[in-house]
């Protein structure tokens, strides 16, 4: 039993740092809206200033103090410079987008400032403690407290006092809070600031148990938001008790089955969590037939898709859709024609073996991939964060095959971009009901349980080291030993997936998804399978990144995980929001001037010392930000022939300089904030 006791009360200490960062969330989403997904840096920032300021002889209490207060100044700037500015314009998903970009943005300065190696500093009291046979360290106590203590104080902030309730209203009704005199500004400030300041106090506190690195927020931020999200972000009392909850889980499924795969234990309950809450909780999956039973709903829609699917209602489907794609004029897509030749004549400049070289051929394995992502964002509206668990999924079924099994490097490949498609289709199956950011943390949270499996299964995988030695791809008289064929190879992939995502977006299903994005009642009316369309452009993007994933393995020799991380889902997140979602070549666009520009930056600070990774996360981070404050809608789109005309008709016209996209409309793509309001205030303006 004192074994045991150990597990459960070690788990107790860590459930309070996930209880403190799940606790931000429900303050920050409770009274702004917004979901945080820099909640697990901000525990970063405050490790990293405790420290920074413990090497630099600071009394505890100082440090502490002083890793609250900066993080709660980040949290502020946060909320300034990006929240209040977009708030109004964009959705719940673009929100949690733009506060993604600031978690990678600190990841990125963190990296360049404090470096990669982890730190940690001594017990705040030195010596241990026992409790029921278990021995405990006496800084266990400092986080038991911390965390009672918090949880009391924000139950009275918001139960007994009237700035706590004022606080609430902001996110119950903003409307009503506006016309009782609360300023929401005010308020949002100050949410940001209780948030941050929670998670710069467990990062401070909590430093001498663990040890923080630059990447740790992440893991940290992800299980927070599992507790948060089992709280519904608005009971504190509950995200508490969530967090506590699963660090016990997490600790005792480490001692009493194996320490090595004690994350997937934690994506596993939050996967069970948000499926069966899918299914079985408050207008989920079963209250939604018994509803549509009740009213008959179900006959009238399946004579409706068989209406559709012979060929009446396609007139109407066009209309619901916009159609927009269709009506574009040739010329408007100027510059993907532009960047797509420019990519083409690539290799007539660029020497064999150069960095330059190099970062061509990682900039064409990104844009492949990319443009599945493109089509599951843009096309099918589906905020996935899991992109790159199918190129995993793909890499290393080829490599597997090659070096284990001395498969053919073709029908390698074949089976790898097979397996993506099959693990596509039981992914989206699972998840595409799920809403908004639920679906992005399943996705997330499978991509992460990928990654644990084949760091920890080294007999199948090779663990962290990889499987070496991936034999050559021969087409004709190209090899991929050749770094100028491999490029061509690559090259003809690329324009492959871009005509059929080209195709895709002119046929019915891109008609269809685009009238479920525009209105999906109506889309339902007309006949739409909302559900079966997602999952049709959620397998083909699967393919694409399964082909990305097959062809990066010939081109590396080398499978490991550290080549297809969660560092790569952002990557081509912001690929896709820089080029623009709502265009068939928007991760290319995006994918060609992300990359440019970082390996612009990289070749030119090589000789300070920094590797290129640093400053590959700070872009990334600055970049979804720049693009989400400024061009929702994308190089792509903003920088079309049209946009440009109409940019210098208005500087003509003397009425200003440029403007951001229009917002709304079919077209925005599932970043901007839709719905029948917005129309409604449209059209009362017209």
């Amino acid at each position: 039993m004192a074994q045991v006791f150990q597990y459960i009360f070690s788990g107790l200490s860590s459930g309070c740092i996930f209880a403190l960062i799940a606790l931000g969330f429900v303050i920050i989403a409770r009274v702004t809206g917004v979901y945080n997904f820099a909640q697990g840096q901000y525990m970063m920032v405050g490790g990293m200033v405790m420290a920074s300021t413990h090497t630099d002889k600071f009394p505890i209490a100082a440090s502490v103090v002083l890793s609250v207060v900066v993080v709660a100044l980040v949290a502020v700037l946060q909320e300034r410079f990006t929240v209040s500015i977009v708030r109004d314009k964009v959705g719940v998903v673009g929100l949690a987008v733009i506060s993604l970009g600031v978690g990678v943005l600190l990841e990125g300065l963190a990296l360049i400032v404090w470096g990669k190696n982890a730190r940690s500093i001594p017990s705040f009291e030195p010596g241990t403690f026992t409790l029921l046979g278990a021995h405990l360290d006496n800084q266990t106590l400092w986080i038991w407290g911390a965390t009672l203590v918090s949880l009391v104080l924000m139950l009275v902030l918001f139960q007994r006092t009237t700035l706590g309730k004022a606080m609430r209203a902001c996110a119950l009704n903003p409307t009503a809070a506006r016309l009782l005199g609360i300023r929401l500004d005010r308020m949002a400030i100050l949410a940001f600031a209780i948030g941050g300041g929670l998670a710069g106090l467990v990062g401070a506190i909590a430093l001498p148990l663990t040890s923080v690195s630059w990447e740790s927020g992440v893991t940290v931020g992800l299980v927070g938001f599992i507790a948060a999200a089992v709280a519904g972000f608005d009971r504190p009392a509950v995200a508490v008790a969530a967090g506590l909850g699963l660090g016990v889980v997490e600790n005792v499924a480490a001692g009493e089955i194996s320490s090595s795969y004690r994350q997937l234990f934690v994506y596993g309950v939050l996967l069970v969590y948000l499926l069966v809450r899918d299914v079985l909780g408050e207008g989920g999956f079963v209250a939604r037939v018994r509803l549509a039973r009740a009213s008959g709903g179900l006959r009238q829609r399946r004579r409706l898709r068989r209406a559709v699917s012979a060929g009446a209602g396609h007139v109407a489907l066009a209309r619901a859709s916009g159609d927009r794609m269709r009506r574009e004029p040739r010329w408007a897509m100027l510059l993907p024609l532009v960047l797509l030749t420019l990519m083409a004549l690539a290799p007539l400049v660029l020497e064999s073996g150069s960095q330059a070289m190099s970062a061509a051929i990682v900039i064409l394995l990104s844009a492949v991939a990319a443009t599945g992502l493109t089509l599951i964002l843009g096309l099918g509206r589906m905020f996935s964060l899991g992109h790159a668990g199918l190129v995993l999924i793909s890499g290393y079924t080829v490599a597997i095959l090659t070096v284990n099994h001395a498969w053919n490097p073709w029908v390698a490949l074949a089976v790898g971009v097979l397996l993506a498609v099959v693990g596509a289709f039981i992914i989206g199956w699972l998840t595409l009901r799920l809403q908004g950011f639920n679906l992005a943390i399943a996705t997330l949270a499978i991509h992460l349980i990928l990654l644990v499996f084949v760091t920890q299964a080294t007999s199948f995988t090779g663990g962290e080291r990889g499987i070496v030695g991936v034999p050559a791809l021969k087409v004709f008289s190209l090899t991929t030993e050749s770094q100028h064929d491999f490029y061509w190879i690559t090259f003809v992939a690329l324009l492959i997936c871009l005509l059929v995502a080209r195709n895709l977006t002119k046929s019915r299903v891109g008609r269809s998804l685009r009238a479920v994005g525009s209105e999906q009642d109506g889309a339902s009316m007309l006949g739409v399978n909302a559900f079966r369309m997602k999952l049709m452009v959620f397998v083909i993007g699967g393919a694409m990144a399964g082909l990305a994933g097959g062809l990066w393995v010939f081109y590396l020799s080398l499978a490991a995980p550290e080549n297809w991380g969660f560092a790569l889902t952002i990557s081509l997140v912001t690929y896709v929001v820089v080029g623009g979602l709502t265009n068939v070549y928007g991760g290319v666009v995006g994918a060609v001037v992300v990359g440019a520009v970082q390996y612009l930056v990289t070749s030119q600070t090589a000789g300070l010392g920094e590797s290129s990774s640093e400053y590959e996360v700070l872009l990334n981070g600055a970049f979804l930000i720049i693009f989400l404050l400024i061009f929702r809608q994308g190089i792509a789109v903003a920088l079309s022939v049209e946009r440009v005309k109409g940019y210098v008709a208005r500087i003509r016209r003397g009425k200003g300089a440029l403007r951001g996209p229009t917002e709304g409309g079919p077209s925005a793509g599932p970043m901007v904030q839709t719905g029948t309001a917005g129309s409604a205030v449209a059209g009362a303006s017209r």
